[in-house]
């Protein structure tokens, strides 16, 4: 749902220029969502009637900008105990049928190794952890950053050895 900002457009003519700021945000919708442009349209008016004519409507538009319903994907790990486990992420968008790789998110960064949190197996999947649990200890190193091609390289984030077995439910914290 795209909605108008807190702050009403305000802005200035000058020299036959218009410098008009508006602020609009979208909110994600509660169910998936086809990929789809969003045009804004505008018709200043100054304050005695006077518009600018720019097409049969007087409007003037944005360029076309793509919504898309998304979400980031951490991939299972598996392996031995005595071994760093690489996390993988990465971004995938509603195409309409089925999610697929967005491969043109090379922006969404991936933070420091404090944003990723353990849960012990024993929790249900509707339960959400606050903080590292379990035993053994699990500790995550390495170094963040960004997403290239939809994709996070494997080996900037790993679940280091913990020489026992174990099964943990990981959570990554992020920004809406």
């Amino acid at each position: 749902m795209l909605q108008e900002g807190d702050m009403a457009p305000v802005g200035n003519w000058l020299n036959g220029q218009a410098d008009i700021v508006s602020t609009h945000y979208a909110t994600r919708p509660n169910s998936l969502n086809a990929p789809l442009l969003l045009d804004l349209y505008a018709e200043p008016i100054d304050s005695d009637g006077i518009t600018i004519l720019t097409s049969a409507t007087g409007a003037i538009s944005s360029s076309p900008t793509e919504l898309r319903f998304g979400r980031l994907v951490l991939d299972n790990a598996y392996g031995p105990e005595d071994i760093a486990l690489p996390l993988s992420f990465y971004t995938e968008y509603w195409q309409g049928s089925q999610f697929v790789i967005n491969k043109q998110d090379s922006c969404t960064l991936i933070a420091s190794p404090s944003a990723v949190q353990s849960c012990p197996s024993s929790l249900g999947s509707t339960d959400f952890c606050n903080t590292i649990t379990g035993s053994p200890a699990l500790a995550v190193s390495g170094l963040g950053g960004n997403l290239i091609q939809g994709k996070f390289s494997a080996d900037s984030l790993l679940i280091q050895a913990t020489a026992s077995p174990g099964e943990w439910r990981l959570q990554y914290n992020t920004e809406p």
